[in-house]
C-alpha cells in the first residue's frame, strides 16, 4: 500500500510522474497490492480551509488535517466532479484541476494515468510471473534505480525503476528483452540490456528472451 487517508497522497509526496513509477512497483511485487482511491488518476491532496474541515486533529491543527487527501472522487468534469448528484456540494474542495485529472478524461487518453495503471493490472492478472512468480533483486550500478527479477515456469520478467528525474545508465545482466510496459506507455520492442539508459522518472517491464 503506498497511500491511505491518513497520509499525503503518493502523487503529492513525489510527483505525478514519480507516482506512475510507484504504481509500477506496487503491482509488480510480491503481496496483495492496495491502491488508495484516485491514486490511479494521479489524484494529489487540495487544500481545504480552516472553516470547510471536518477532520478533529485538523480542527485542532490544520497542519496536521487529513482532509487535504479525503477530497471526492474525481469521475468528470462537472460541477461536483461526478461524486455528488447536480447542485449538491461536496463535503470536501475539489482539487483545482479536477476537470482535467478525472476517469472520464483519462480513459480517453493514450497516455493517462487511469490506463497506466489499468494496462499494469491486466498484466498482473494475465502474467503468472507478476502475480505467484519468485522474486529476486539484481544490483544496479545506480543508487536512484532499483530492479528486480519476476519468474514463474522459466518465464522470466524484469523490473527497473528510476526513482530521479535524470536519465541513468544501466549494465544490467541480461542480453535483451522485450519491453512489456513503460510507464508513460510509449515504448515497445525488443530493447538491448547490457547498457541501457533508463530515462528519469521511468520505469519498464521487460520479458527477458
Amino acid at each position: 500500500m503506498l497511500g491511505n487517508h491518513d497520509r499525503s497522497r503518493i502523487a503529492t509526496r513525489i510527483g505525478r510522474k514519480q507516482s506512475r513509477v510507484a504504481q509500477l512497483l506496487l503491482l509488480t511485487l510480491r503481496g496483495t497490492p492496495t491502491c488508495y482511491y484516485g491514486d490511479e488518476l494521479g489524484m494529489q491532496d487540495v487544500h481545504v480551509p480552516l472553516e470547510m474541515m471536518h477532520d478533529p486533529q485538523g480542527k485542532d491543527n490544520p497542519l496536521h488535517s487529513r482532509d487535504p487527501q479525503r477530497s471526492p472522487m474525481q469521475w468528470n468534469n462537472e460541477d461536483s466532479a461526478g461524486f455528488c448528484a447536480p447542485g449538491v456540494v461536496p463535503w470536501l474542495p475539489l482539487a483545482e484541476d479536477y476537470q482535467q485529472c478525472n476517469v472520464e478524461v483519462e480513459q480517453k487518453e493514450e497516455h493517462s494515468h487511469l490506463l497506466a495503471v489499468r494496462t499494469l493490472l491486466s498484466l498482473r492478472r494475465s502474467i503468472p510471473a507478476l502475480n505467484i512468480g519468485t522474486y529476486e533483486s539484481i544490483e544496479l550500478n545506480s543508487k536512484e534505480c532499483f530492479g528486480y527479477v519476476r519468474e514463474h515456469e522459466g518465464k522470466r520478467y524484469l523490473i527497473v525503476l528510476n526513482f530521479s528525474d535524470q536519465e541513468q545508465s544501466l549494465s544490467l545482466p541480461f542480453k535483451e528483452g522485450v519491453v512489456v510496459f513503460s510507464t508513460h506507455l510509449n515504448h515497445t520492442g525488443s530493447i538491448e540490456l547490457a547498457d541501457f539508459v533508463l530515462p528519469g522518472n521511468e520505469g519498464y517491464v521487460f520479458e527477458i528472451v
